[in-house]
């Protein structure tokens, strides 16, 4: 669904909203995905499959910048954190050890911080 792809990337979210609601009125949106409201580990974002006039399924991410830059730098650094930890588990088939599961807990819950901090501060209004 996503062979062609194109970011919108918003300091605000007023910004992101208007953009959100032009493209819903210009186009047909197929699937929706919004993690404004279902956030995973705080990252946020909303990605649309769009029908082109063509008849092209394209896929459109609209970003706030703020959230990019936690994911770029880190948010990247922490999910390859848990995401290590995780295989090494599997890999291992067995339980995960408290220490691994405080390991996760902590990196999920800094990841959580960073983007909830991005996000806040994209608001138009203090929250």
């Amino acid at each position: 669904m996503d062979l062609a792809r194109s970011s919108i990337v918003c300091d605000k979210m007023s910004q992101l909203r208007t953009a959100s609601e032009m493209i819903q009125q210009e186009f047909k949106v197929i699937r929706l995905k919004d993690r404004f409201a279902n956030p995973q580990d705080g990252y946020r974002d909303i990605l649309m499959n769009v029908e082109m006039p063509n008849g092209h399924i394209v896929e459109v991410q609209l970003h706030l910048k703020g959230i990019i830059e936690v994911k770029n730098g880190v948010g990247h650094e922490l999910y390859q954190e848990v995401r290590t930890i995780k295989a090494k588990i599997k890999m291992e088939n067995r339980p995960a050890t408290a220490a691994e599961l405080a390991e996760i807990a902590d990196a999920e819950q800094k990841m959580r911080a960073a983007y909830d901090a991005a996000y806040h501060g994209a608001l138009d209004e203090a929250p």
